[in-house]
């Protein structure tokens, strides 16, 4: 399954941790890694992460980022399978991932 990650460098916790992933993932071409400046442009990122048949998407940020992707995919209906989320809980507010038992990474 081929694999993307969405980085929230603005994200308070991500800022850092966000970054020092996308450093470590940048060596890594079989993981498309994206720094999300501006949550406009999710749909086109989600649109590119479709045509590549990324099947699973992690989201490195807080709540507002996690809910930004879940809205973009569920309104725009990009593909006709959803792929996987996986919450990497790097924001100042981290609620969705406490509330499934995710801890601070």
């Amino acid at each position: 399954m081929k694999a993307g990650v969405i980085i929230n460098p603005k994200s308070a916790g991500a800022g850092k941790k966000g970054k020092a992933l996308a450093k470590t993932l940048g060596g890594m071409p079989d993981i498309a890694t994206v720094l999300l400046d501006d949550f406009t442009a999710l749909p086109e990122i989600l649109a590119d992460f479709a045509a590549r048949e990324i099947g699973l998407i992690a989201v490195s940020g807080g709540d507002g980022t996690v809910q930004g992707v879940q809205t973009v995919l569920a309104e725009n209906k990009i593909d006709d399978m959803l792929p996987r989320l996986a919450v990497l809980p790097h924001g100042t507010t981290n609620l969705w991932a406490a509330v499934v038992g995710l801890k601070r990474c």
